[in-house]
C-alpha cells in the first residue's frame, strides 16, 4: 500500500495512491488526481520526444479484482474524469485516427497545418464489472466541435460509441453522427444518417 505518494510536475502535482493484495486472487485499487499538468512531459515518459501541447486534469479511481489481466479488466469499476485543455496534437497523431468519416469528424486539417488544436476535450466514465459508460464526452476545437457517448467493454473488448459532430465554419452545420461498433482493434465506422 503506497498512500500518499506525490509527483511534482510542471503544472502542479500529482497525487497518487496504490493498494495491491496479492494474496489470494489478487486486488488492485488506484486514485489518481491531478490539476493543470503539462500533456508533453507526462506522455514523454511512456514514449519518449513527444510534441503535444496543453493541460490535463484527471480524476481516476479505480479497483480490479484478477489473476490475469484480463480478468483485471473484465471486473474493473470506479470512476475517470479527464479534462484537456488547450491541446495541440501532431496531424500525423490524428491521422493514426483517420478512419472513413471519422478522421474527418475529427476535423480534416489543410495540407499546411502540421497540429490540431482542441480548445477542451472533457471525458466522464462510470466502469462497472469491466463495462466503461460515458456520461460526459465532448470535444471543442476552432473548426469543429464534438459530442457523444461510448461504452466500452473490456472483457469483450468491444466498443459502442456514437459523435455527433458541428461544423463551425457554417454557424454549426450538421454533419452525420459517426458510429463505432464492434471490436476495439478493428471497429465497423459508419456514418448515420
Amino acid at each position: 500500500h503506497i498512500a500518499p505518494l506525490r509527483l511534482e510536475a510542471k503544472g502542479g502535482p500529482t497525487d497518487l495512491e496504490l493498494k495491491i493484495d496479492a494474496r489470494d486472487v489478487p486486488v488492485m485499487a488506484l486514485k489518481m488526481s491531478a490539476d493543470d499538468q503539462t500533456l508533453g512531459p507526462w506522455l514523454a515518459q511512456v514514449q519518449g520526444k513527444v510534441p503535444v501541447e496543453g493541460f490535463a486534469n484527471y480524476h481516476i479511481d479505480l479497483t480490479a479484482r484478477g489473476g490475469s489481466p484480463h480478468e483485471l479488466a473484465s471486473s474493473l469499476k470506479g470512476d475517470v474524469s479527464l479534462a484537456f485543455e488547450n491541446a495541440k496534437i501532431p496531424k500525423r497523431y490524428v491521422e493514426y485516427l483517420s478512419v472513413d468519416v471519422f478522421g474527418w469528424a475529427v476535423g480534416k486539417l489543410h495540407t499546411e497545418e502540421r497540429y490540431a488544436n482542441l480548445d477542451c476535450v472533457l471525458a466522464d466514465f462510470d466502469i462497472r464489472d469491466g463495462v466503461m459508460n460515458s456520461s460526459l464526452l465532448a470535444a471543442d476545437g476552432p473548426r469543429l466541435a464534438i459530442e457523444g457517448n461510448m461504452t466500452l467493454d473490456l472483457g469483450d473488448e468491444t466498443i459502442d460509441a456514437v459523435f455527433l459532430p458541428k461544423q463551425k465554419r457554417k454557424l454549426f452545420a450538421s454533419v452525420s453522427p459517426v458510429r463505432l461498433s464492434g471490436d476495439m482493434r478493428d471497429p465497423d465506422v459508419t456514418a448515420i444518417p
